[in-house]
């Protein structure tokens, strides 16, 4: 869902066809609220790939980044990649500290979570299609809690139970060898 279309769906439930009592920029920033709501016990899974050298033992990373799920490290010239125990790196503000230095050189491969990013004009909210009303559910809730309407609680309840069973939802991140299921509880 693209943020002109949810302003359009949450400008149609209040029966209002342009900028009124509630502007663009208002409903911009509760979508955007409500992603990062929405993702704030589990962010968006991505990976990342990092070229690293012999003798490397600190790596800087992304600064979005919440989580890592898996490390691994394909050596230049190769194609298959190693896991690297959980036991023989630390991630601390957003630095990858390893145990040992590389011996060779190669690519770090990091699968994890991020932070969503902040949808501007033209940008596509980074949440699965059956979760879109939840921000509309969530733009809803701050419109109304602003006219102080009993409503809000209605439309943050249906919002908070959409987020829940997202997080309930099993997730399956398939890679070339290896596949992690991993469940949200």
């Amino acid at each position: 869902m693209t943020l002109a279309e949810a302003i359009i769906r949450v400008r149609s439930i209040f029966r209002e066809s342009s900028t009124g009592l509630l502007t663009d920029t208002e409903i911009t920033q509760w979508l955007n609220d409500g992603n990062d709501m929405f993702h704030s016990n589990s962010g968006v899974t991505d990976r990342w790939e990092i070229d690293v050298l012999t003798d490397d033992w600190e790596i800087g990373f992304t600064t979005d980044i919440l989580r890592v799920q898996k490390l691994t490290f394909i050596e230049d010239g190769e194609t298959e990649e190693t896991k690297i125990d959980d036991e023989d790196f630390e991630f601390y503000d957003n630095t990858l500290f390893m145990n040992d230095a590389f011996t060779s050189d190669g690519t770090i491969v990091c699968y994890g979570e991020r932070l969503p990013t902040q949808v501007t004009t033209g940008g596509t909210f980074e949440i699965p299609r059956e979760y879109e009303e939840a921000l509309i559910s969530y733009a809803l809730f701050r419109a109304r809690q602003k006219d102080e309407s009993p409503l809000a609680i209605q439309d943050f309840q249906l919002f908070a139970s959409m987020r829940t069973e997202f997080e309930r939802k099993p997730l399956k991140i398939n890679t070339r060898k290896w596949i992690t299921i991993k469940r949200r509880i």
